[in-house]
């Protein structure tokens, strides 16, 4: 008899959990984690997600990016084999993301997302490499596993 009046109101509440996704608790961890190495300001992503109102007037542009794996552009199959690190969003990343674009993105306490991650000024990997016979040309590398880079240069 219990579960006639269990089972309605775990099925109600899951409807509300979904109305709850917002940005300081849901989606800044995301975009945190898998995003922001990219888009923020002088990077090669664009445009900034470090703060709600960046996300906020990019959300459907976000939302089509990673409801199609569009972005993170990460092309392996996580599947297959894993990587070391590799970058992509889970099936219920994505589905956080599209949930709380679907409710009209809402901000949530700002006071309880995380602080916004801190980068060094320019590409942490930028060094001269020969474009030609005459001239060294400055490159800018994507973040990268240092080692790998170290055993490349050897």
């Amino acid at each position: 008899m219990r579960l006639f009046f269990i089972i309605p109101a775990l099925l109600w509440a899951m409807p509300q959990q979904a109305q709850n996704i917002n940005w300081a608790n849901d989606v800044a961890p995301i975009l945190y984690k898998h995003c922001v190495q990219c888009h923020r300001d002088g990077s090669i992503g664009g445009f900034s997600l470090l703060d709600y109102q960046s996300a906020f007037t990019m959300r459907e542009e976000i939302v089509n990016a990673v409801s199609s794996r569009r972005m993170p552009p990460w092309k392996a199959n996580p599947e297959y084999r894993h990587y070391a690190g590799e970058n992509y969003l889970s099936a219920a990343q994505i589905q956080t993301i599209e949930q709380w674009v679907a409710n009209n993105a809402p901000a949530g306490n700002l006071a309880d997302a995380p602080a916004p991650p801190q980068f060094p000024v320019g590409s942490p990997l930028a060094f001269p490499i020969w474009c030609s016979k005459h001239r060294l040309i400055p490159c800018r590398l994507p973040v990268m596993n240092i080692a790998a880079l170290l055993f490349l240069q050897n």
